[in-house]
């Protein structure tokens, strides 16, 4: 019998050591992304999405309908509302803070998908949750016209561009770290 034998240890230990290597950064990164990436979002969320207009809303205010303007003034008038106050020195209503505190940055890593998110939890007297109806992608007419998410795109687009940056930041340490 007649056989030619080739020596592939070589090859071998490379694909193992590129294996090694790929586990390595994708470590690095990943802690990035918990780490450093994570306070740059949040920093750049209060920056960016969680500022408030510089007026105060439009009046007369224009509701959703008709049926969520008469709710409000009825749950004004009987005291529902114990967050909201008209403040008599600026002649403004007072803002609480609720929603600029509700935003939340998470992320999610895996082996094949990797996600950053930013929501708003902000909760009303009623219990239900309100930035879509402050933020959109259909606003209350009324807080629309107050200017409320109106940078929000670009305030997205910054994040997403930081964000990338970080990534790159982070694979390029991992590299040299290897």
């Amino acid at each position: 019998m007649y056989s030619i034998d080739y020596d592939i240890s070589p090859a071998r230990d490379v694909l193992r050591r590129l294996r090694n290597f790929s586990s390595a950064i994708s470590s690095e990164v990943y802690a990035a992304v918990h780490g450093e990436i994570h306070s740059r979002v949040e920093d750049d969320v209060l920056e960016l999405l969680a500022k408030y207009p510089a007026q105060d809303a439009v009046h007369p205010f224009s509701f959703a309908t008709e049926d969520s303007r008469r709710f409000y003034f009825a749950a004004k008038r009987l005291g529902l509302f114990d967050t909201q106050d008209w403040d008599e020195a600026d002649g403004g209503w007072e803002r609480t803070g609720t929603l600029a505190d509700s935003w939340v940055v998470s992320e999610n890593t895996s082996a094949n998908t990797s996600f950053i998110s930013i929501s708003n939890n902000a909760v009303d007297e009623k219990g239900d949750e309100y930035a879509e109806a402050v933020y959109g992608p259909d606003p209350v007419p009324g807080h629309e016209a107050t200017g409320w998410g109106d940078d929000q795109a670009a305030a997205l687009d910054t994040i997403l561009d930081h964000v990338q940056e970080g990534l790159l930041d982070a694979l390029e340490e991992a590299i040299r770290n290897f």
